[in-house]
């Protein structure tokens, strides 16, 4: 005597209906777009806010200040990496200068 299944519950019932199955893979896929977002925005906000707090306390000109927090905020990754190879550079005109006025 074969005896089935009289009644199944979760996820194997949702996968042997297509519909279903689709909507699950969507929301999965939906969860786990947003998870990847929020760890990008607790890692990221950080970083924009500390180099903003540096672009705002260097000494660049007034006028350069507003076009670097437009490069840091606009292209995070991009507008990082260029502050601080412009800083390098700044800091090492600025040691130059110091040792040629001694």
């Amino acid at each position: 005597m074969v005896v089935g299944t009289l009644a199944e519950a979760g996820f194997s019932e949702c996968a042997r209906d297509p519909g279903c199955s689709a909507q699950l893979n969507r929301d999965m896929w939906i969860f786990i777009l947003q998870s990847g977002a929020v760890l990008a925005l607790m890692f990221w906000l950080p970083v924009l806010l500390y180099f903003t707090y540096r672009v705002l306390v260097s000494r660049t000109t007034c006028g350069n200040r507003p076009v670097w927090l437009a490069v840091v905020w606009a292209v995070p990754v991009v507008g990082v990496i260029g502050w601080m190879f412009a800083r390098r550079a700044d800091t090492e005109h600025e040691e130059e200068a110091d040792a040629a006025v001694r």
